[in-house]
């Protein structure tokens, strides 16, 4: 037994739990994968909003 296995399983026995299955389906799942995806394009949005108004601020405030 080696740290942090449960004492339960043998050495060799795959981690095949119904769990596991239902994580592994869902990653490959069409729908999954457009929900991810949509919501790299959110965070891109927001990373770039926040940069455009750091630009404005500071142009604004050389300007004065």
């Amino acid at each position: 037994m080696g740290f942090g296995t449960k004492s339960s399983q043998s050495e060799g026995q795959n981690d095949d739990t119904p769990h596991n299955r239902r994580w592994a389906a869902a990653f490959k799942d069409p729908d999954m994968q457009r929900k991810k995806r949509v919501a790299s394009y959110k965070v891109y949005t927001v990373e770039g909003k926040i940069k455009g108004s750091i630009k404005r601020t500071l142009r604004n405030g050389t300007n004065e």
